[in-house]
């Protein structure tokens, strides 16, 4: 993809995604669970000769931090003392190792709840979107078809937009158990202080129903905004019936922002009784629906919502079908495969051995969740004009997700004003600690071996490599140096003498050379064909330049690889948000690769 003048920025960029799965000997053409274990427990037992440890040195070079979850902002310290969760570092390590290796990329199924996440790289869930008051595309036709009735002008010839759904309450009778939109009518009003919708964005006003006979119904804040709803006249015996599919279908929008949940702005028991002067129900909200063919497709607090895409992230071909692959990968062999057998790799916490203390505890920016929904960053996208978004069939997504490094002294601390409700406390390790830990390893082999010492050794001539581990990576926090030492255990005749030649415990350990074992991995690499080399080259390249501390000295860096905001200067280092850049969320300016970023800053 050629730079452009017109680019998004992102504390993120992606390693892209191989064009095949490596196979673990330990497949070997398995058809099915039960030939997979055989073929397990035959490979270990034929191969699995090497067991030790690999010692980890981890220096931060920013601040870190690995939260409990606490209000005040405490790091994890279970015994007293800041330790790196071996959890956690088993997560960052199996990340790169799945790029390392060529891993599968498979997806957890949709009708798992609770399930094993670990095992599974992507959550095949549905993802939501609505596109009022955005640049005309491909995206907002498909809205506008299934939302838009048509546009008008009103008394004072402004334009307006007159929705397809349907006003309604939302209510839950509690006889039957089922949920129904009870059909009511609705209406505009105009206001001209922004000032009175901005105070009551995401608020029913209740009360106001007592004394009217209608209900003010406030959306989000927009610039623009002129108008709310009002609901009135319902009919608590006229309803349809919303299936509980429906109901499942709403709260699966995971990043629908609470002041516009419908079930955190219902009333409930007795209130809802109270409203609807009717015993049997127990919940009731106003909204609108789409009613199709007699049933309620999809529904949502606005005239205009929130609707999903007509495919799951699985469904469409975001995910080439090849990396799906139900093979044993390397990370199968390594990290287990739940259903089938257990991990021969046991991560150690990480123990403090040099200590520079903590940083003030202080509010953080935002700590924001990824939000895939901004599909000009998370797919490949061919053009900066005819954009692949979620329903484009066989657009793929952009590959494994990594943080830019930012300078020890890149603000973490929030300015400005502190939501109580959104914002937290953090208090994390300063730059320069130094924890020590282990990864255990029993029964590998040479290749195995090799695969999981490449994450440690990757080729980066004039390069210096970090990680990143725990929270706020997007925010600058959690860029960690590793140096790794491979110690080998004798187990077969090293404990058939009690003592070593020095009078100690003889614990047949030895520290050893990793070149062998990295040589038998990097032959397997070899053997890929002419396309997939040049893909695992490719990504390589991208992790290599995702990695890179030095990076961080490029001019312009903290700009290059600034978070967007719309309006929040918080969470950038920039002292201007130029006209440009205010446009890139409504333009949906395209993410560079990660090697052009890189790139356009080598010989500033």
């Amino acid at each position: 993809m050629a730079m452009r003048d017109e680019k998004a920025t992102a504390s993120y960029n992606f390693v892209p995604l191989p064009a095949t799965v490596i196979r673990s000997p330990i497949d070997g053409g398995a058809k099915n669970d039960a030939e997979r274990q055989e073929n397990y427990k035959r490979y270990v037992k034929e191969h699995g000769r090497l067991s030790g440890y690999i010692e980890l040195s981890c220096r931060t070079m920013t601040p870190v931090f690995i939260g409990t979850g606490d209000k005040e902002g405490a790091f994890f310290a279970p015994v007293g003392k800041p330790v790196l969760p071996g959890s956690t570092l088993r997560g960052m390590v199996k990340n790169i190792f799945k790029i390392v290796t060529c891993g599968a990329m498979r997806m957890m199924k949709s009708d798992v709840v609770g399930g094993q996440r670990q095992d599974f790289d992507v959550d095949n869930r549905r993802l939501y979107f609505r596109t009022v008051a955005a640049k005309k595309n491909s995206l907002t036709k498909l809205y506008d078809e299934e939302l838009l009735e048509r546009t008008d002008t009103d008394e004072d010839g402004e334009r307006i937009s007159i929705t397809k759904a349907e006003a309604a309450f939302l209510v839950h009778d509690s006889q039957d158990g089922n949920h129904y939109m009870c059909r009511a009518e609705y209406r505009h009003k105009k206001v001209e202080d922004k000032g009175f919708l901005k105070h009551n964005a995401g608020k029913i006003l209740w009360e106001t129903y007592e004394r009217t006979g209608e209900l003010p119904c406030f959306t989000g804040a927009m610039f623009s905004k002129k108008r709310y709803t009002v609901h009135f006249n319902p009919d608590w015996n006229d309803r349809v019936l919303v299936t509980p599919e429906v109901i499942a279908q709403y709260k699966e929008d995971l990043l629908r922002s609470d002041v516009l949940d419908l079930f955190k702005l219902a009333r409930k028991n007795e209130e809802a009784r109270n409203f609807t002067g009717d015993d049997r129900y127990d919940f009731v909200v106003p909204c609108f629906y789409k009613n199709e063919n007699g049933t309620v497709k999809h529904f949502g607090f606005g005239q205009f919502y929130r609707i999903c895409y007509p495919y799951r992230l699985g469904e469409a071909g975001h995910i080439p079908e090849i990396l799906q692959s139900k093979a044993v990968d390397y990370a199968d062999a390594l990290f287990g495969r739940t259903e089938l057998w257990g991990s021969r790799l046991f991560f150690e916490d990480a123990v403090l051995k040099e200590s520079k203390g903590f940083e003030g505890q202080h509010y953080s920016k935002t700590l924001g969740e990824p939000k895939p929904t901004s599909f000009q960053l998370y797919m490949e996208q061919e053009d900066g004009k005819n954009l692949n978004h979620w329903d484009t069939e066989n657009a793929a997504i952009r590959g494994y997700k990594l943080y830019w490094h930012q300078k020890p002294g890149f603000r973490w601390q929030k300015s400005g004003e502190v939501k109580e409700n959104v914002d937290r406390k953090l208090r994390p390790l300063k730059a320069g600690n130094v924890f020590e830990g282990r990864i255990r390893f029993k029964n590998l082999s040479e290749v195995e071996l090799g695969a999981l010492l490449k994450v440690f050794s990757l080729a980066a001539k004039d390069r210096e490599l970090c990680f990143k581990i725990g929270q706020g990576k997007g925010i600058g926090l959690g860029s960690v140096r590793i140096d790794a030492k491979l110690v080998l255990v004798d187990e077969v005749h090293g404990y058939e003498q009690l003592f070593a030649a020095d009078g100690d415990w003889n614990k047949a350990e030895k520290e050893t050379s990793m070149e062998a074992y990295l040589k038998a991995f990097d032959d397997v690499i070899a053997q890929l064909g002419k396309t997939e080399r040049a893909r695992y080259e490719l990504s390589q390249q991208a992790l290599l330049d995702l990695l890179d501390w030095k990076a961080v000295e490029q001019k312009d860096w903290a700009a290059r690889t600034r978070q967007m905001t719309l309006g929040n200067r918080d969470s950038s280092d920039c002292d201007e948000v130029s006209d440009a850049e205010k446009k890139q969320f409504r333009n949906r300016w395209v993410l560079p690769m990660a090697n052009e970023v890189y790139n356009e800053g080598i010989g500033k």
